[in-house]
C-alpha cells in the first residue's frame, strides 16, 4: 500500500520538529571573569600567592549558562601563583570539605539540554574548575564548586609544597546580597564621649 505524499511529509515535519525538542542549546559567556579577576582579594606567603573572589547569582549564571545558586552551588575563584621550586597542591577540601565535582554539578542540571548541549556543560564545568597542582614558576586558575553561603563567603586555601604548607584565610561578602549589618550606622549609634575638660573645674 502506498503513503500519500502529504501523509511522509507530515511524518517528515513530526520527526524534526521532534528532534528539536530533545532539548535547548547550552549558552555561557566569559565576560563577568575580568571582573571577577579585578575584585580578587590577594594574600602572600613566602613565594606563594593566592587571589580569590566570589562571583554573585547573575554572574555565575552568565559565566555557566545555568543558575547554580538554585541548585545551592557557589563557585569560589581562585588563582595561585607557585614561586617555589617545585610543585604545589592545592586541596579543594580546605575551601569546602564537602565540595562539588564538575561532573556532581553537572548532574544536577541533566534533561532539558541535547545531548551534544549536556556534553558541552561538563565540559565547561570541568575546563573551568580549579587544577590541584601548580608547576613552579607558574600561575593556575579556575573555580571551586561549593555549598551557597549567603552574604559573607568565608573559607580557607591550603596550598601544599615538599616540606612546606602555605595556610591562607578568607572572607569575601557576595555580591548582590546585602547583610543587615551592612545597613548600620555604628557611629551614629552611639554618642561620642567627649573627655572633661581638666582647665573647668
Amino acid at each position: 500500500m502506498r503513503q500519500h505524499p502529504a501523509s511522509i511529509l507530515f511524518c517528515a515535519l513530526l520527526l524534526v520538529s521532534l528532534a528539536g525538542c530533545g532539548g535547548r542549546a547550552y549558552v555561557y559567556d566569559n565576560a563577568p571573569l575580568d571582573a571577577l579577576s579585578a575584585a580578587a582579594e590577594t594574600k602572600a606567603d613566602d613565594d606563594v600567592t593566592v587571589r580569590a573572589s566570589v562571583p554573585g547569582r547573575e554572574d555565575t549564571e552568565a559565566l555557566f549558562g545555568v543558575d547554580l545558586y538554585a541548585q545551592g552551588i557557589q563557585p569560589v575563584w581562585l588563582e595561585i601563583t607557585n614561586g617555589l621550586e617545585g610543585n604545589a597542591r592545592y586541596a579543594p577540601v580546605s575551601t569546602d570539605g564537602n565540595y562539588f565535582s564538575p561532573l556532581e554539578v553537572a548532574w544536577k542540571f541533566r534533561g532539558g539540554y541535547s545531548d551534544d548541549a549536556e556534553f558541552e556543560l561538563q565540559k565547561r564545568l570541568y575546563l573551568a574548575a580549579m587544577p590541584r597542582y601548580i608547576p613552579p614558576g607558574e600561575t593556575r586558575s579556575g573555580f571551586v564548586y561549593t555549598h551557597l553561603d549567603n552574604g559573607a563567603k568565608g573559607f580557607n586555601v591550603d596550598v601544599h609544597s615538599l616540606g612546606s604548607a602555605h595556610l591562607f584565610t578568607f572572607l569575601l561578602r557576595v555580591p548582590g546580597f546585602t547583610p543587615d549589618y551592612a545597613n548600620i550606622d555604628f557611629e551614629a549609634m552611639y554618642e561620642k564621649i567627649v573627655p572633661p575638660d581638666p582647665n573647668k573645674g
